[in-house]
């Protein structure tokens, strides 16, 4: 099973598996690398990615990628939700 260079998981399985098996290409690793989301993470939490990012504690890190990508993923189930309704 493949994992994230965090080992991320998520419901007890390696998140980047999770992610693969949902056709959602919003949420597919292959287009967001781990390195990215980091970046994106650090840039939306105000922290400098070179210096403040790389201060944090790894598991510190992980839970605030984890978290990032968790909000992004509800976001896209409720507008794929929405627009199932809509079309009823």
């Amino acid at each position: 099973m493949p994992c994230t260079p965090f080992d991320l998981m998520w419901d007890n399985q390696p998140l980047e598996s999770v992610m693969l098996d949902k056709a959602d290409p919003i949420m597919d690793v292959a287009f967001f690398n781990v390195r990215l989301l980091e970046a994106e993470t650090s840039r939306e939490h105000g922290m400098s990615f070179d210096e403040a990012w790389y201060a944090l504690p790894l598991l510190t890190r992980e839970m605030m990628v984890a978290a990032r990508i968790g909000r992004q993923w509800l976001s896209s189930l409720q507008a794929e939700d929405a627009a199932k309704r809509s079309r009823r």
